[in-house]
C-alpha cells in the first residue's frame, strides 16, 4: 500500500484549496490596514519628537518636513496610477511596505536634517502605492448600503491606528526618540509577512486578478458618478487641515508651552482618535448622509467653531471638551468624501487616489501653514486662520450645491 502525503505546497495543493475557500479578500485588507495604520501613526508622530530631541529642530522645521511626506504622498498617488495598474493589488501592498521600512531605516542613519527631510519625502512616496489600491480593491463591484458598510468595516480597521499610535508613539519617546520609528519598521515587516501568508492560503486572494480598467483601453461601463463627490472633497480639505495642525502642530504645542509629558500628549490625540473610531462605527452603520449636501456643509461649519473656541480658550480643558468632538467630525468627511468619490464610478482606485491626494493637501496646509504660523504668529492665530479657511469651504460647497439645483431645477 502506497502512503501518499499531501504536502500543502505540493502540485495539488489540497490543504490550500480547503483553507481559505471561504475567507474573503477582507480577511486580509481588515487587520493589514489596521497594522499600517498603526506603524505609520507611531512612525510619523514619533519623527515630531525625533526632530527636536536629536537635531533640535524648531516647529517651522518639522511642519515642513511633514509636510514633505504629505506632498510626497500626493504626487505618487497620480505618478504611480500608471505602474500602480499593472500590478495585482497584493503586490503593490508588498512593494510598499518593502519601501516602507527601508525609508524609514534611512531616516534613523541619516546625521542630517537634510537626509531625513528626503527620506520623509521618499516614505511618502512609498505609501502612496498602499492605501490608493487596497481602498479601491475592497470597494470593487458594491454600491448602496454594501458599499458603505464595507467602507465602515475598513475605515474601523484602519481607525484602530489613531488610537493605538499616538499614545504608543508618546510612551516609546519617552524611553528613546528612535523607538517609534524602529517599531515602525518591525511592524512593516509583520505585514508584508501577512500579505504573503495571505495570498498563499487565502483562495480568494491566491486567484484574484482584479486590475482597473485603463480608462480608454478598458471594457466600457456605464459611469454613474455622484455630482456630490465635489463638495464632499472639498469638505474633506477642511476637515483634514484640523487633522494636520492636531498630528504636526499641538504635540509640539502641547509639549513646551502646556508642559505636558509625551504619553500625555498621546491619551489626549488617542481621545481624539477613539472619537473617530466611534463616528466610524456610527456612520458605517446609518445611510442619512448618502447623496445630502447638508451633512457636508456641518461638518465644516462645526469645525470652525471648534477652532474658533480653540483661538480664544487654549488650554487642557479646551482640547478634552473638544477632541472628541473634532474626531466625529473628521469620520464624517472622511465617510462622504470616500462614499460619494466611488459610489458609481469603474474607475475606483483612481477615486481613492484623489480621495488620498485631497486629504494629504489638507494636511499640508495643517502642518507647514499651522507650524509657520504657531513659530511667526500665535497658536490663536492658527486657530482663527483654520477657522476662516474652514468657513470657506462651507461657503464654497453651498455655492456649488445651489448651482446644481439650479441647474436640475
Amino acid at each position: 500500500m502506497k502512503l501518499t502525503v499531501l504536502w500543502p505546497f505540493g502540485a495539488n495543493r489540497p490543504i490550500l484549496r480547503s483553507f481559505g475557500a471561504g475567507i474573503g479578500k477582507s480577511a486580509l485588507i481588515y487587520p493589514v490596514s489596521a497594522l499600517h495604520s498603526i506603524a505609520l501613526g507611531t512612525a510619523n508622530l514619533g519623527l515630531v519628537y525625533y526632530l527636536q530631541d536629536y537635531f533640535n529642530a524648531s516647529p517651522g522645521e518639522v511642519g515642513l518636513i511633514a509636510a514633505l511626506f504629505s506632498t510626497a504622498y500626493f504626487v505618487g498617488c497620480f505618478v504611480f496610477r500608471p505602474f500602480s495598474r499593472l500590478l495585482l493589488p497584493r503586490f503593490s501592498l508588498l512593494l510598499s511596505v518593502a519601501l516602507n521600512a527601508g525609508f524609514v531605516m534611512g531616516i534613523l542613519l541619516s546625521r542630517r536634517v537634510a537626509y531625513v527631510a528626503v527620506f520623509n519625502a521618499l516614505f511618502g512616496f512609498g505609501v502612496s502605492l498602499f492605501w490608493p489600491p487596497i481602498m479601491g480593491w475592497l470597494s470593487i463591484g458594491l454600491e448602496g448600503k454594501e458599499l458603505g458598510r464595507a467602507l465602515g468595516r475598513f475605515n474601523l480597521s484602519w481607525s484602530v491606528g489613531l488610537i493605538v499610535s499616538p499614545y504608543l508613539a508618546g510612551l516609546l519617546t519617552e524611553r528613546d526618540a528612535r523607538l517609534p520609528l524602529e517599531f515602525g519598521i518591525g511592524l512593516f515587516a509583520t505585514i508584508s509577512l501577512l500579505v504573503v501568508t495571505g495570498s498563499v492560503l487565502i483562495r480568494k486572494v491566491r486567484n484574484d486578478r482584479h486590475r482597473e480598467p485603463h480608462p480608454r483601453l478598458g471594457p466600457t461601463v456605464k459611469d454613474a458618478s455622484s455630482i456630490l463627490r465635489f463638495p464632499a472633497c472639498i469638505g474633506l480639505v477642511g476637515a483634514y487641515i484640523v487633522m494636520g495642525i492636531f498630528s504636526v502642530v499641538f504635540p509640539m504645542h502641547a509639549r513646551t508651552r502646556l508642559g505636558l509629558a509625551e504619553s500625555t500628549i498621546g491619551l489626549l490625540l488617542l481621545l481624539r482618535a477613539v472619537a473617530t473610531t466611534l463616528g466610524f462605527m456610527v456612520v458605517g452603520r446609518i445611510e442619512i448622509w448618502h447623496h445630502r449636501s447638508a451633512p457636508m456643509i456641518g461638518v465644516q461649519v462645526l469645525l470652525a467653531g471648534g477652532c474658533l473656541v480653540l483661538g480664544f480658550f487654549d488650554g487642557v480643558a479646551a482640547y478634552l471638551i473638544l477632541f472628541p468632538a473634532v474626531g466625529a467630525l473628521i469620520a464624517l468627511a472622511y465617510s462622504q468624501s470616500v462614499f460619494h468619490g466611488v459610489s458609481g464610478s469603474p474607475q475606483r482606485a483612481k477615486r481613492m487616489a484623489i480621495h488620498e491626494a485631497l486629504l494629504v493637501a489638507g494636511v499640508v496646509f495643517g502642518s507647514s501653514g499651522g507650524g509657520f504660523l504657531y513659530q511667526t504668529a500665535s497658536v490663536g492665530t492658527m486657530y482663527f486662520v483654520a477657522a476662516a479657511l474652514l468657513g470657506a469651504a462651507a461657503l464654497s460647497q453651498t455655492i456649488f450645491v445651489a448651482i446644481v439645483h439650479r441647474r436640475k431645477g
